[in-house]
This record gives C-alpha cells, structure tokens and sequence, in this order.
C-alpha cells in the first residue's frame, strides 16, 4: 500500500465513520417489550462503512501480526502500519459500539380505571377499591383526564400503553362506547362494542361516515385484544340511583375480596332444552372449576329457573343458555323480567348469560344489570350486547380454572376465537370487575419456580458488571409474593421480591458488580418456598460457569497485558464480524470496555490497558 492510497484510506475510514456515527439513530429500532429491545438495521451506505472499516482492520491485523514475528518490514510500512492504526484509534472514540440495550425491569400490570363525569359520592368506595387492587397485585391509575370520545379515550390508551405493561381498564359511568354494525337476517344490527377499547393495535374504520364502525383489520398490528376491559354502567336504569348502586357494588365487592361475603363453592348450569347440545362443553367447562360440585338443569319452564335463582344455599357461579333480549329471559312458559330478578335478589357472585342481548347497557334497564346491581351479591356478568352470545366455552373457563381473572380468560377467549366468528364474538362484553376471580379451585396448590437462569457472559473481566437475568413462575393458583437471592457459588450476589399472578411469569434482572472477584464461579438462583408449598425441586436453578480474569486486557491469557494482545483484539473482531471463525467464548476477552460487542472502541482500550499496566500512564 502505498503513502497517498494509505492516507486516502484513512480519510476514507474516518470519513465513512463519522457518517455512520452522526446518523447512529438510524442504526437502532426498538421493540417495546422485548428482551433484547435493539435490533440493528443497517442502510446500504452504512454497509459500506463497516465493510471499509473491517478491511482496514484485517490488513491492519494481518500486518501486525507479520511484524510481531520478526517478519522483514520496511520503515515507510511500519510508519503506514502505525498510521492506520492511530486512525482506528481515533475513530474509536467517536463511533458508537453496536449494543442491544437490555429491557426494564418489569413491573406489576397496570388497571386503567375510567371514571366518568363527577361523582364525589365514589371517592370513597373507589380508594378502597384502589387499594383492593393493589392488595392483589396490581398497579393503578386513576387518571383525571383520558378523552371526551371513544376515539380519544383509545388513543388515551394506546399512548399509555407505550410506557406501561396495562392489563385492562375498567368503565365507570357513562364512558361512551364504540358502536359497531354488521348485516344480519337481511337487516343491520348495531350495537356497543368493547373490543374497540381491547384491541388498540387493530384499525378500526366507518366506512360509510354514518357514525358506526363496520370494518375491522388489522393494519400494522392484528385484530386480537391487546387488554381486556369491564363496566359500571347504571345512568340507563330507572330502578336505582346510580352513585348508590356503585357504592353498593363496590362494597360487596371489598367484602368479597375479604372473605366476609361468601357462597358454597359449587356452580349451576341452566340450559334451556332447545340448547342442550351445549350440556356436555359448559359441563365439563365448569367441571375445570367446580369439578363434581357443577349441577347441571336443563329445563325450558320459567318456573323451574326462578326456584333455582331463589335456592337460599346459593352458587358461586350460574351459566345459563336461553332465549331473550336485553329485558327479558324467555322460556316455554314463560319470562323473566328485571323486577322478577330484583325481588328474588340471587345468591350468585359471577353470571355466564348466553341470551342475547343481556348486556346491551345502554339500553334502559338491560337485564344485565338486575344481576350486577342486585342487593346482596352480584358481582360480575359475562354476557353480549347483540344476538348471539359465545357457545364453546372452554377457552373461557380454563383460564379462569388457572387462577387468572376474568377480564383475562375472556381476551384469551377472544384471541382464540374472536375472528373466527366475528358475529359471535364482538359483543361479549364484561359487566362489573373484570380483576376478580373465583374464590375456590379444586387441587388448590401453591408452587413457585425458578424457571431460566441466564449470564450475560461466560468470561469477563473483574470489575466488569454482570447481567442475570432470572426468570420464575408461579405454577400455583394464587397471587404469590416471593424472593429470588441469585448466588456466585455460595455467595450471594443480590436478592429481589416477584409478584406473580398464577401461571405467571417473569424475568428480574440482577447486576453483579465483580470489582475485588476473580476465579471461576458458579451462577445459581433460588426461589424461597412459599407457605405450604411442597414441591421445592424445582425452586433452584443452575446456570454453569463463570470466568471472571483478573486483569483487563489480559486478552491471550498470559497474566500480562502487552503488544500481542492488541493482535488478538482484531482477531476477536474479525470472528465477531464473521469474516473468520473461531469459538464463540473468546470474543469476550476481546471486549475490553464490557459493552458485550467487539467493536472499535477495544483497539483503543488495550492501547490504554496496555500504558497502564507499563506504568506509562497512571
């Protein structure tokens, strides 16, 4: 190479660097919620500017190594060696490393709850509901101010969501609704549709201007609801004050939550004849829940459903298929009406009512509420605000048999089944606290695990911070708060508390600081048992070993930190850029500034490791 094509080489390097270091923003596009939320996305000038700079470093390199083994080397090519070198140098300090950024911490999911319009009456009850949240794991957010419109209460969502992991939002009052139409029987049918506030990713279009969405796609995003939702609707009652019946409720509510309001675990289905092809999938839907104690009618007299409405031993939960609309519950004989409803006051907490129409809220005096706002104990209805409700429903109850709340066993009814019968699915709507759950589950165990144990490096440098990532679950049925102390053989590194819903997981990141550490360790982790758990086994888990080398820049292992190691460095960097190969565990010696890539700026760390450890500089 000679003098002028070696300088045009250098301006070329650093000029092609500067570019990529000034448009580095480019390099990067993060994914919201994803372990490693960089991805590097490279333009087709930015691919010239890295295979620029990786030629250079591998003649760089290649010369190096030629001179540290005394082959013949005139003076003009050390002096051209030592120039692209000092051009490597200092294009080292002014272009950023390729990095994959790790995700935050993960924290409890977040309850949105909306509350429409004044209501200084709730202050109370809707603290203490707050507070019950939080008991049960939950982060809240009560905001002031969300939107006026369905559309800017969505859009209120979605932006929350970019910076909080929300689990679901619960309506209080008159927040209005999205109405969706859709053709039926020759006819179009509108009605309340909450999956709008659900799926905040999907595109939801009025294609006609008339005020009325009537297409769902999915756009950049899908059709499947992202959060679930619930509601308190009472403005359209006539038969109760509305901030008394939301009082009411949320006082049933708390003393549920406490144990001071209790029901026979046991369940009842109620089919009418016409539908008793459903008998056997709600059964043994129910069975995951309630196992032998789901009692199953199937009857088409009215007379029959309102003794067993009346039955003063109670259910915890009534699933019934019949005829209807939004005020009415007909069979053979007869009808049910809201004020029948009213006067018997149920002993049930949770309702499955699969008759169409029940939770049309927006109607005046929907049959829905009659069981919601119900005196003594209603406390939650699953139901449609159109024709036609849901009929396989073991995808609802299974989750619910795993402990999870209900809002979440509907969105994961929805995300199963939602776009496999849209007429079916897009007015399932739940009245009341979605959070909740049932009370009692058969083979009712607590168990908590340590599932993956993950080290960001095999070998590193003391000093050097270490990343653990820790993942645990709880494989019981209830909300479980436990610790996870992470260990270096017997020692222990850093201890954290999870909160875990059942069957959920997550992943806690610890830093392990090695400053005064070298030698080779073991990486564990350890859940500690909780109350009356019994299989333990699984509680621990060993990742495997750890270098951690005394020295930095020590890269070829020798105990000092001299000329060859600068080699190994560009050797680390061709195997990481894949030009050359060789085993993965020693590009890790190679990333002397511990940013977990081999990049440009380690030519100028050992440089400096190199001073130091020479006593040249301090």
């Amino acid at each position: 190479m000679h003098g002028l094509a070696c300088a045009r080489k250098i301006i070329s390097v650093i000029d092609t660097l500067v570019y990529a270091w000034r448009n580095r923003r480019a390099q990067y596009r993060t994914k919201r919620n994803s372990k490693n939320c960089g991805e590097l996305v490279i333009s087709k000038k930015q691919k010239k500017v890295y295979k620029e700079f990786t030629c250079t470093v591998k003649y760089v390199v290649q010369r190096w190594s030629d001179i540290m083994r005394g082959n013949a080397c005139s003076r003009a090519e050390r002096v051209r060696i030592m120039l692209l070198f000092v051009s490597l140098f200092l294009v080292s300090r002014i272009i950023p490393n390729v990095a994959y950024c790790q995700s935050p911490p993960q924290t409890d999911p977040y309850v949105y709850i909306l509350v429409w319009g004044e209501h200084p009456l709730l202050e109370l009850s809707i603290s203490t509901y707050q507070q019950d949240l939080e008991d049960s794991g939950f982060s809240v957010e009560i905001p002031q101010s969300f939107g006026n419109t369905p559309e800017t209460i969505r859009q209120y969502l979605q932006t929350e969501m970019e910076t909080h992991e929300i689990a679901g939002v619960v309506l209080i009052g008159d927040v209005p609704c999205a109405n969706y139409e859709m053709e039926y029987a020759n006819s179009t049918r509108i009605f309340p549709c909450d999956l709008y506030y659900m799926d905040l990713d999907g595109n939801w279009t009025d294609s006609d201007s008339n005020g009325v969405y009537d297409m769902h796609t999915n756009e950049t995003g899908d059709l499947e609801p992202e959060i679930w939702s619930g509601r308190l609707h009472a403005s359209s009652i006539t038969w109760g004050n509305e901030d008394e019946l939301f009082i009411n409720y949320f006082d049933k509510n708390h003393r549920f939550r406490i144990g001071n309001l209790t029901l026979p675990r046991r369940a009842l289905a109620y089919i009418d004849n016409e539908f008793d092809y459903a008998v056997e999938n709600v059964n043994s839907s129910l069975g995951l829940i309630y196992g032998n104690e789901t009692i199953i009618v199937t009857d088409s007299n009215v007379t029959t459903y309102k003794n067993r409405l009346n039955d003063t031993l109670g259910y915890e939960w009534l699933h019934l298929v019949a005829h209807g609309n939004h005020m009415q519950h007909s069979f053979d004989n007869g009808k049910i009406f809201v004020s029948d409803i009213l006067d018997i006051d149920p002993q049930v907490f949770f309702y499955t009512i699969m008759a169409c129409r029940t939770a049309y809220y927006t109607l005046s005096d929907y049959i829905g509420a009659s069981y919601l706002f119900a005196d003594t104990y209603g406390l939650l209805v699953v139901g449609s605000t159109k024709l036609h409700h849901i009929w396989d429903v073991k995808d609802f109850y299974e989750p619910i048999a795993e402990g999870k709340c209900i809002g979440e066993a509907l969105k994961e009814w929805l995300e199963k089944n939602g776009e496999l019968n849209p007429f079916t699915a897009y007015g399932m709507t739940i009245l009341g606290d979605p959070t909740l759950r049932a009370p009692r589950i058969y083979n009712q165990t607590r168990d908590v695990a340590v599932t993956s144990v993950i080290v960001s490096a095999s070998e590193v440098y003391s000093g050097w911070n270490v990343t653990i990532n820790v993942t645990s679950k709880n494989e019981g049925i209830f909300v479980e708060t436990f610790n996870i102390t992470v260990y270096y053989d017997d020692n222990i590194i850093k201890r954290q508390t999870v909160n875990l819903f059942p069957k959920a997981d997550r992943t806690l990141i610890f830093i392990w600081n090695t400053i005064g550490v070298s030698g080779n360790y073991t990486i564990s982790a350890y859940a500690i048992p909780v109350s009356e758990e019994t299989d333990t086994a699984d509680n621990t888990f060993v990742d495997g070993k750890i270098c951690v080398r005394k020295i930095c820049g020590d890269v070829n292992g020798n105990c000092v930190v001299g000329p060859m190691d600068f080699g190994d460095v560009g050797k680390m960097y061709l195997i990481y850029s894949g030009l050359i190969t060789g085993p993965p565990g020693l590009l890790e010696r190679g990333d002397i500034n511990g940013n977990c890539v081999v990049g440009p700026m380690d030519f100028g760390d050992v440089g400096k490791m190199y001073l130091i450890y020479s006593g040249i500089v301090l």
